[in-house]
């Protein structure tokens, strides 16, 4: 049958710049539970600096908060309607799946930040700068 369960990311660091962290998102059935920054609703992060207006950057208040945010992508695909509020039963039932999820993956392997990486030393092209 049909899929009714989808780990969309898990990240259990905690980001130093941001202080986001642990975050993840998951789906079950017709719900998604996203835990930390969503990202933007188009999916495009603006550089540093943009002369861009910020109310056409981010059309919901979903950036601004560090609490779960549930969506219905049945009724709401777009994701533009945090619902965890009307559904703190939900909430809770799709946190504990993501906990069981986080508590059984291997850890992430990150090495160190190194300027080695910068565009500059590879002919404008990123690179992690270890290898």
């Amino acid at each position: 049958g049909p899929r009714t369960e989808f780990l969309y990311n898990i990240d259990p660091k905690k980001d130093e710049g941001s202080g986001e962290g642990p975050v993840g998102a998951i789906r079950f059935g017709k719900y998604k539970l996203i835990r930390g920054h969503p990202g933007y609703p188009d999916g495009w992060i603006p550089p540093p600096r943009s002369r861009v207006p910020r109310r056409f950057l981010n059309s919901t208040e979903r950036g601004k908060s560090r609490k779960p945010h549930l969506f219905d992508l049945q009724a709401d695909p777009y994701e533009k309607s945090d619902i965890s509020q009307l559904f703190p039963d939900i909430v809770k039932d799709l946190e504990i799946r993501l906990g069981k999820y986080a508590s059984s993956m291997i850890p992430p392997d990150d090495p160190p930040a190194t300027s080695a990486g910068d565009p500059s030393n590879f002919n404008g092209a990123w690179s992690p700068g270890w290898c």
